[in-house]
């Protein structure tokens, strides 16, 4: 009986030692589970804030692009103008005496 009572104690201590090294495992899981999700979330974070200012930079990049293409289509409608004056103020003195040629003729 002392025997079976010594097994049982045994069986008893094993299974106690056994649940507490599971314990100890399963700490340590969630240790490292919770370091690595604090890893990750700051690499998400590095990365948006590389990824916003790389969004960032494009956008300005853009806008001057755009700023310099409507700056040429500005010179360019400025001299079209300027050159269509040009071209009216030469033909003045022609539209001039052909209207006065029909009104004559008219």
């Amino acid at each position: 009986m002392k025997d079976l009572n010594e097994l049982m104690q045994s069986i008893l201590d094993m299974d106690i030692a056994q649940r507490k090294a599971t314990e100890h495992a399963m700490a340590e899981r969630k240790a490292a589970m919770d370091a690595l999700a604090g890893k990750k979330a700051q690499i998400e974070q590095q990365y948006t804030e590389k990824a916003t200012q790389a969004a960032d930079d494009v956008m300005r990049k853009q806008a001057q692009k755009c700023d310099a293409v409507l700056a040429g289509l500005r010179k360019k409608k400025e001299a079209e103008a300027k050159h269509m004056a040009a071209a009216a103020a030469a033909q003045k003195d022609s539209w001039a005496q052909m209207l006065a040629q029909r009104a004559l003729e008219g």
